[in-house]
């Protein structure tokens, strides 16, 4: 399995290797998309090594739009439609979100929304998940009194 690392950070005990001792330059350029070396360079050789360097990192701001603004916009629908069927069953239930079990609880909800608009796989783990934590709360305050 290869290491994925930024191309302008390599960490020390990389370049103990003898196919590592040039500084990296953010250009460099290693594998293409078919994991195939491109050229002889430095980062070529770290390549061979068993060293991925990572192309230039989507911002996390940019990745979040991209992902709010397609991904999941088709999956769950637009967060209008998705949070107000969210909003009403966590008002339906008379769930007090200002509460860690509430908090909780409104988390299992946004999944049960998720779930009933696109069923997939992650969001039955994550209601899973969230009931485990709000067991968890509800353990903590007993012990706790």
């Amino acid at each position: 399995m290869h290491e994925e690392l930024n191309a302008q950070h390599v960490p020390e005990e990389l370049y103990d290797r003898p196919e590592a001792q040039h500084p990296l330059d953010e250009t460099d350029e290693v594998l293409g998309g078919g994991g195939q070396i491109l050229d002889g360079s430095e980062p070529a050789r770290l390549a061979k090594a068993g060293v991925v360097l990572a192309a230039e990192e989507e911002s996390i701001c940019a990745e979040a739009d991209r992902l709010v603004s397609t991904d999941r916009q088709a999956d769950y629908g637009h967060p209008l439609d998705n949070y107000t069927a969210i909003a009403a069953a966590a008002d339906a239930l008379g769930i007090e979100t200002d509460t860690p079990e509430g908090a909780a609880l409104f988390m299992v909800l946004t999944k049960v929304a998720r779930e009933a608009h696109r069923p997939k796989r992650d969001n039955r783990v994550d209601m899973a998940g969230y009931a485990k934590v709000v067991d968890m709360i509800h353990s903590e305050r007993e012990r706790r009194a």
